[in-house]
Formats: C-alpha cells, structure tokens, sequence
C-alpha cells in the first residue's frame, strides 16, 4: 500500500488516471498530508533535477512527472 492511500483511494486514483483526471490527485488531502512529505523525505528535500546544477533544498514538490498507467 502506498503511505496513506488505502484501496479504495488507490481504485478512485487508478480511475482517475484512466480518465485523464491524474491531475486532480493533488488536491487530495493524502497527497498533501502523506505522500508529498514522504516523497520530499525520499528525496532528501532536494529537487532531483535542480541538484545537478545548484543543490537546491526544496519545500515544495515540482518536476512532478504526472502520474500515468
């Protein structure tokens, strides 16, 4: 199971996905409360395409790929 997405949520996101609506995923509160922070951590807080040329500490989540089936 992906860090607070449980099968219900990961059906409506599998969906979501197969509609084209990936993007709405991001306003989910599980986005914000659960995953972004787990991917920031996983990330060591740094933007994986900005570290090569300066080491850029981030807050935030961008050069997001979206997500696709």
């Amino acid at each position: 199971m992906i860090t607070g997405i449980d099968a219900g949520k990961l059906a409506k996101l599998q969906s979501l996905i197969e509609n084209g609506k990936e993007k709405q995923f991001y306003n989910w509160r599980v986005w914000r409360d659960h995953v972004r922070p787990e991917v920031l951590r996983l990330d060591h807080n740094e933007c994986y395409y900005c570290h090569k040329a300066v080491n850029n500490r981030t807050a935030i989540v961008h050069h997001v790929e979206l997500l696709t089936a």
